[in-house]
């Protein structure tokens, strides 16, 4: 009988699949891989670009993130662009640790094997938030699994295999002279035997109970020969800042509405494009995220307008047609109709009404 030591539940768990967010570079291909079809990395920043509204090579990967449905396009892009094959069999054969980011790094760097897998099983949902990572201890080996939140598109399963073939690389990697790692995937099989021989070096078994990756127990305690204990402490600091700013766009709403109210103070009034740039998403992904909370980008400027001028007439004697050119009106008559909207009393009124509060 099977005893499991560690049971990470990832967030696609927990959260509806529009909800979630991932990292940006986890949109990223090997410049090797686009090489192989004669393309260059401008080709795919400009895939990324269109559909994302982000520029890989100045974005800031720790704070960079985009919605699931974006990346499922993208990916869905680089599927096509290769074919369903050789997208699995360049991708795995040319992709690094750190094309996976500080997890990657993290993983790549641990002390030992055991280290090493613990790795994706306790920060795996920061980088993949659709994906549900387990761990088991059998009689003589360890059984890592993976498996995708059933709101997550994966057409035909080309992911699940895709994150096992590349978790089994990164393992065979740290051990010198390891060839066999055995895997099996839940789904039926979608290419000939002799195509996973010969791209990774495997055959592995379809129609099993779960998709997992079998690490032997001879392993398990063996020293990375990647391992860089200044490297690794650095990769966990950055998975945890990644995690903390995952985490913060929950509250996107509030963090629009912040950054809107500051730059009211300083007289600018932001469009969406420049509050979605700040955020490090596109605007179609700042719009359903502030929808999936009940709220709009208009909603959120209009108050802050509103906000603004209430304040301007409270505190300041300057005109209202000054009042109303700083809240984003071009005539009076309009901020006087949003105005009342907002506060049951028209410009002149909330000042007067302010002024006997104040004597």
């Amino acid at each position: 009988m099977s005893s499991q030591v560690c049971l990470e539940t990832s967030t696609a768990e927990k959260m509806d699949s529009e909800n979630l967010f991932l990292p940006l570079f986890v949109a990223q291909i090997p410049q090797k891989t686009m090489k192989r079809i004669g393309l260059g990395m401008e080709s795919w920043e400009y895939v990324v670009k269109h559909l994302a509204n982000i520029e890989l090579k100045n974005a800031n990967l720790l704070n960079s993130f985009i919605d699931i449905e974006t990346y499922s396009q993208i990916i869905g892009i680089g599927i096509k662009l290769f074919g369903r094959e050789n997208f699995l069999h360049w991708y795995v054969k040319d992709v690094q640790a750190h094309h996976m980011g500080p997890l990657g790094i993290a993983s790549n760097t641990a002390i030992d094997v055991r280290n090493s897998i613990h790795s994706w099983v306790d920060s795996g949902a920061i980088l993949l938030p659709f994906a549900q990572f387990n761990l088991k201890n059998e009689t003589d080996h360890f059984t890592l699994s993976c498996k995708m939140s059933a709101d997550f598109y994966d057409p035909d399963n080309v992911y699940t295999e895709l994150v096992i073939l590349m978790l089994r690389k990164f393992l065979l990697d740290m051990v010198p002279g390891l060839k066999n790692i055995p895997i099996s995937f839940a789904h039926s099989q979608h290419s000939s035997t002799e195509y996973y021989e010969k791209s990774f070096g495997e055959s592995p078994t379809f129609n099993a109970k779960e998709s997992s990756i079998i690490i032997p127990n001879t392993i398990w305690n063996l020293e990375n020969i990647h391992y860089s204990p200044m490297i690794h402490q650095q990769a966990m600091q950055d998975c945890k800042t990644l995690k903390e700013n995952s985490n913060s766009l929950t509250s996107i709403g509030q963090r629009v509405y912040q950054i809107l109210l500051a730059a009211s103070t300083n007289g600018s009034i932001l469009t969406l494009g420049e509050v979605a740039e700040r955020l490090n998403v596109s605007p179609r992904t700042l719009t359903r995220k502030l929808k999936k909370g009940d709220s709009s980008f208009r909603e959120l400027q209009s108050t802050v307008r509103m906000e603004l001028a209430k304040q301007q007439l409270k505190e300041t004697t300057k005109p209202i047609k000054h009042i109303c050119a700083m809240a984003g009106f071009n005539n009076m008559s309009a901020f006087s109709r949003a105005f009342r909207r907002y506060s049951n009393l028209c410009p002149n009124e909330f000042r007067q009404q302010s002024m006997t509060a104040v004597a």
